[in-house]
C-alpha cells in the first residue's frame, strides 16, 4: 500500500499543478510482540520480593563460579602465552646468530 505523504504546507493548487506529493511506502518490520514490562516463566508470575532475592543471590552465586573459573583458564592460558614468547625469542636469536656462526666455521 502506497500512502501519500505531504511533509510541508503547500497551497493546494501547486500541488495540483506540479504534482509535488511525496510517496512513501512503509518498511516491514518484523518485531516480537510486546509483552510488557518483563518476560515470566511459567513459576515466576506470583514471587514474593524474598523469593526474588533468594533467586537474585541464587544466580550471583552461579555468575561468581563462572568468574572465577574463566580467571583461572585465563591465568593459565598467560603462562602458556609466557612460554610461547620465550620460544619466539630464542628463534629470533638463533636466527639472528646463525649466520654469524656459519662464518666463523666456514
Amino acid at each position: 500500500m502506497i500512502q501519500i505523504c505531504l511533509l510541508k504546507k503547500i497551497n493546494p493548487l501547486v500541488v495540483k499543478v506540479l504534482e509535488l506529493d511525496i510517496n512513501v511506502t512503509r518498511r516491514k518490520i518484523n518485531l516480537a510482540p510486546d509483552i510488557g514490562r518483563a518476560k515470566l516463566g511459567k513459576n515466576m508470575a506470583h514471587l514474593t520480593p524474598e523469593e526474588v532475592l533468594s533467586k537474585l543471590a541464587h544466580h550471583e552465586m552461579k555468575c561468581d563460579l563462572r568468574y572465577k573459573n574463566i580467571e583461572e583458564r585465563l591465568d593459565s592460558q598467560k603462562e602458556d602465552l609466557k612460554g610461547l614468547s620465550n620460544k619466539l625469542w630464542f628463534l629470533v636469536v638463533l636466527i639472528i646468530v646463525t649466520p654469524m656462526v656459519h662464518r666463523l666455521w666456514g
